[in-house]
């Protein structure tokens, strides 16, 4: 889903955070068929570099597949100097079941590499949204300070899956990019996050068949604990 981050080597710490969303975008596509979502974190941090956590998020994946989704996660990660660090694991990820579709549930395995406020993912699933067949996903995330409490956030995500859950006989059309652009606002306890996020997917190929891949402008207030 959407937690999942660089980190580099803490105390043990655990962390939080609630979220409420105008729209809940995963690599571009929306998992609530536009609507609003609701979002609860926990997070795990182990000074030995071992982290787990999890996500529970409201989503609408198709009409009989709606309410509380998940995502379990864990791994392992380490610092490399003052300014780097590197992590390996897998996440879990966990849908209401649809009636009329195979699950959407679906695992992965990851590792990435992170530099100062950018970070380098790469995952790969076997059996990606359910669909069957292979999915590799690349993304970079990288953050820059604007002025005093106001941060430019942006993304970027290549996906190749070798199986949509949509019928299609064109083979690049499994091949998509997407993207996050916006601001991020410090507003005390809460962070203001204002996004616009799209994807190359066409309505017929969203990954998880939500035919909810159009661009679009994303409200976020969070707030960490």
């Amino acid at each position: 889903m959407t937690l999942l981050l660089a980190r580099g080597v803490a105390i043990a710490e655990v962390s939080g955070q609630v979220a409420a969303l105008s729209d809940y975008r995963y690599r571009g596509e929306s998992l609530t068929g536009g609507r609003p979502a609701v979002q609860v974190a926990a997070n795990y941090d182990h000074s030995s570099g071992l982290f787990l956590g999890g996500l529970a998020s409201t989503v609408r994946i198709d009409p009989t597949a709606s309410g509380l989704g998940a995502q379990l996660y864990g791994g392992y990660a380490q610092q490399v100097g003052e300014r780097a660090s590197w992590d390996i694991g897998a996440d879990s990820n966990f849908f209401p079941h649809s009636s009329i579709e195979p699950s959407y549930d679906y695992s992965e395995a990851f590792v990435g590499v992170s530099y100062l406020a950018t970070s380098v993912r790469l995952y790969y699933s076997n059996d990606y949204f359910g669909a069957g067949g292979r999915g590799v996903y690349l993304e970079v995330n990288a953050s820059h300070p604007l002025i005093d409490r106001v941060s430019l956030i942006g993304h970027l995500g290549f996906l190749d899956h070798s199986q949509s859950r949509t019928p299609t006989t064109d083979r690049k059309d499994l091949s998509q990019l997407d993207f996050k652009a916006g601001i991020a606002i410090d507003l005390a306890e809460f962070v203001l996050e204002l996004s616009i996020v799209g994807t190359s997917a066409e309505r017929d190929t969203c990954a998880a068949g939500t035919a909810h891949c159009n661009t679009t402008g994303v409200v976020s207030i969070s707030r960490s604990f």
